[in-house]
């Protein structure tokens, strides 16, 4: 038995159509700002956790390689300061050598050369101390890089 809208008791009238197709359209259009807002949020906060993640790791790999033995004329394409043993590996984080410097006395700042001009009778050999740039990559979404320079010296 169906009552007509005579019949109805205050309070019990129902919500037409075009009623419920405007709130549905006023709550999709608030929502999907929020969900945009949400998603940024979840992939900023990724992107800070690898940067920190690469922050505390390249730290860690540069005192791997200021423990590591001083290696005469070593340049960042022989690997010469790479993994060494102890040394986890962890397939999201890259870490790489990225150059070694030397000391040149004769002007007093660091700089770059060959590992097969260094061992040559006409470039002076490696002076004992080198400046050792790591760097490590984490990657992901964003991926975060994050570099350190330390110094090594000969026998110490």
């Amino acid at each position: 038995m169906r009552r007509s809208r005579a019949h109805l008791g205050p309070g019990e009238d129902g919500l037409s159509l075009i009623e419920i197709l405007i709130t549905v359209s006023i709550m999709s259009i608030a929502i999907v700002p929020l969900a945009s807002s949400l998603l940024s949020i979840v992939v900023y906060s990724d992107a800070d956790r690898r940067g920190a993640l690469a922050e505390g790791d390249v730290r860690r790999f540069a005192e791997v390689v200021r423990s590591a033995k001083y290696r005469e004329c070593a340049d960042a394409a022989s690997g010469a300061y790479a993994y060494t043993e102890g040394y986890s590996d962890d397939t999201s984080l890259v870490r790489t050598v990225v150059r070694v410097e030397f000391w040149d006395y004769t002007t007093d700042a660091f700089v770059a050369k060959a590992a097969s001009t260094c061992a040559s009778v006409d470039a002076p050999q490696d002076p004992g101390i080198q400046r050792v740039t790591v760097k490590v990559t984490a990657n992901g979404s964003i991926s975060r890089e994050r570099e350190i320079a330390l110094v090594k010296r000969r026998g110490g």
